[in-house]
């Protein structure tokens, strides 16, 4: 899976063509491997959602076919673009974690709990205490 973020600005302005500042367009969009679609669509998950965006105090829904689809926010904030864009990397790591579970079906994982932390079979720490 790979995240394309496309960024853009535009200048604002009046009926008098004073200036109103910039306006901040962000295009987010998921590309899929071969096996990460056929994933999708033989266990039918696209509409899962992944996160909800406060966007110019609208909630707007993030689903895993919005990710695919491609969508575009635009702000007059750095900060709120900011904002979205760690939103959208923390929606990608859930999606990406779907995948992952959705490939382990018809297999096994072990996990060693010590007490330092979790280990998957190949002895790597997975997570600590």
């Amino acid at each position: 899976m790979k995240l394309v973020i496309k960024r853009d600005q535009a200048d604002k302005t009046g009926i008098f063509g004073g200036s109103k500042g910039v306006e901040f367009m962000i295009i987010f969009k998921v590309e899929l491997t071969i096996q990460e679609v056929d994933l999708l669509e033989k266990y039918k998950i696209d509409n899962s959602i992944l996160t909800k965006l406060n966007v110019k105090g609208i909630q707007q829904i993030v689903t895993i076919r919005g990710l695919i689809n491609g969508f575009d926010l635009k702000t007059k904030s750095v900060t709120e673009l900011i904002e979205h864009e760690e939103s959208i990397f923390k929606a990608c790591e859930s999606f990406k974690n779907y995948i992952t579970l959705l490939k382990s079906f018809g297999g096994e994982d072990v996990y060693e709990f010590k007490e330092d932390g979790i280990y998957d079979e190949s002895g790597e720490k997975i997570q600590e205490y």
